[in-house]
């Protein structure tokens, strides 16, 4: 992603863990133009400019406390995918570890099926180069709750 301050994000509160988050598909580069502009249009950036998730359910596989520095724990996550206009219910598993100070770090990767989306992989110079039908995208992202409700 060219830059992080086109990710939109909205946290829920404390007791109900939910997060959303679009991404502007033109906020992606492949460093070639003409790559570039074909994975913008196999993404169908017009009728759909961003990519989108919201988080449904997040399951630590033990207990955390909210306010005290952590080491990794694995969470098991559910949430819809919106691509290309369509919508997948999606489980993948994550890390994450609290920084203290409200702030938080949640790192994994989730592999898309492009199919999944009916979504054709772009290709360039006349089809002889085409992208992998699966794309493994890998996040490690560190969130700060600015506001953070009262308890």
């Amino acid at each position: 992603i060219a830059s992080a301050e086109k990710i939109r994000a909205t946290i829920a509160d404390s007791q109900n863990v939910g997060l959303a988050f679009t991404i502007p598909v033109t906020s992606f580069s492949c460093n070639k133009k003409p790559i570039t502009e074909n994975l913008y249009e196999a993404l169908k950036y017009q009728s759909h400019p961003t990519i989108s998730f919201r988080l449904m359910k997040a399951t630590p596989e033990k207990e955390i406390s909210d306010s005290i520095p952590s080491s990794w724990v694995s969470i098991n996550t559910h949430g819809i995918m919106e691509m290309a206009g369509v919508q997948e219910h999606t489980d993948f598993p994550i890390q994450g570890k609290i920084l203290g100070d409200q702030r938080y770090q949640v790192k994994g990767r989730k592999k898309i099926n492009m199919d999944t989306y009916s979504i054709e992989p772009p290709s360039t110079m006349g089809g002889l180069v085409t992208a992998d039908k699966v794309l493994s995208v890998y996040f490690d992202v560190v969130v700060e709750v600015k506001n953070p409700p009262n308890k």
